[in-house]
């Protein structure tokens, strides 16, 4: 599909060219060369766009890279249920995951994650991702607001 979009491009390029090229000073605009070049631009960063290839890694790089410990702490503050919890199933589905996620309130007063935070609690060890339990997700009753420099 890509050759044939490239093909596509690359007649109209072709045509644009000969056409923006047939203009003399009693039919060209001030900007037909700014266009021109604009439009050409935008013709190599599309055949740039469609023979980019993702890297391979090597099986060094492999081993380097799953020796690394990959760890997420997430403050969470007022945050609406449902936003959190894509937030967290997007860390399990990543293709590295992390190796662990560190959730920290920041002093919420309203939500109650209790629905998220017993799903967290079964999805992270099925999915081999280590947590501390019992951090992050208060209950809007036991939440204490933290005192900042600012406030």
């Amino acid at each position: 599909m890509a050759i044939i979009v490239l093909a596509v491009a690359a007649v109209w390029t072709a045509h644009h060219t000969l056409v923006a090229s047939a203009y003399d000073s009693t039919t060209t605009g001030r900007l037909s060369l700014v266009w021109t070049a604009l439009f050409v631009v935008f013709m190599v960063q599309t055949l740039m766009y469609h023979l980019e290839h993702p890297r391979r890694l090597s099986a060094r790089g492999a081993r380097q890279l799953s020796g690394l410990h990959v760890a997420i702490l997430m403050p969470v503050h007022n945050e609406d249920p449902g936003c959190l919890k894509l937030g967290l199933e997007s860390f399990l589905t990543q293709t590295r995951r992390p190796d662990s996620v560190h959730i920290v309130d920041d002093g919420s007063t309203s939500p109650d994650y209790a629905e998220v935070r017993a799903w967290w609690n079964r999805a992270a060890p099925e999915a081999g991702v280590a947590f501390t339990p019992g951090s992050g997700f208060p209950t809007p009753g036991n939440a204490t607001r933290r005192r900042t420099a600012c406030g």
